[in-house]
């Protein structure tokens, strides 16, 4: 009787051939995964940006006018602040107030800037503006956080900015 000592196992082709369907499936899979991390980070940016315009509108009801004018950033309690240049969250666009004006950035682009201001018609209310003209967006999830919240706000190319009365 003949005794064979075959050894049990994968040849280097086939080791081979799945390495390269291994690396296929990465090549393929990778860029999708950037993909949907720009579009979570940018629909996350765009609800801080609601929750923004919610907590503004929120603060001039119950503050009124003349307090709404000494409002601070770190006054406002359902935002993201401190943003830094290359974080997401709200800042001042001045020193003393959120009357002085907000700025937005998402993962370090700046996707608004929010002012407030006396309407110029005769009625006088109380106005705020969503301005996208000056965006920063050179970081992928904030150019589509300002596509997003120019969809949202009927924001066109023309006409860069929303007021929103409060």
């Amino acid at each position: 009787m003949r005794q064979t000592n075959m050894r049990r196992g994968f040849t280097m082709i086939e080791l081979v051939f799945v390495i390269v369907i291994i690396g296929i499936l990465a090549a393929v899979a990778i860029p999708r995964l950037a993909a949907n991390r720009d579009d979570a980070t940018a629909a996350t940016c765009v609800q801080q940006i609601g929750n923004i315009v919610s907590e503004a509108t929120t603060q001039y009801a119950k503050r009124g006018y003349s307090d709404f004018q000494t409002l601070t950033v770190g006054e406002m309690t359902n935002v993201k602040t401190g943003a830094t240049d290359t974080a997401t969250g709200l800042t001042q666009a001045g020193t003393a107030s959120v009357k002085d004006g907000l700025n937005f950035n998402c993962e370090g682009g700046e996707v608004v800037a929010i002012t407030f201001g006396q309407s110029p018609d005769s009625n006088a209310t109380y106005e705020m503006k969503i301005d996208v003209s000056g965006a920063n967006t050179t970081v992928p999830a904030a150019i589509k956080a300002v596509e997003i919240v120019k969809k949202n706000y009927n924001i066109t190319d023309t006409n860069t900015t929303t007021t929103i009365s409060l």
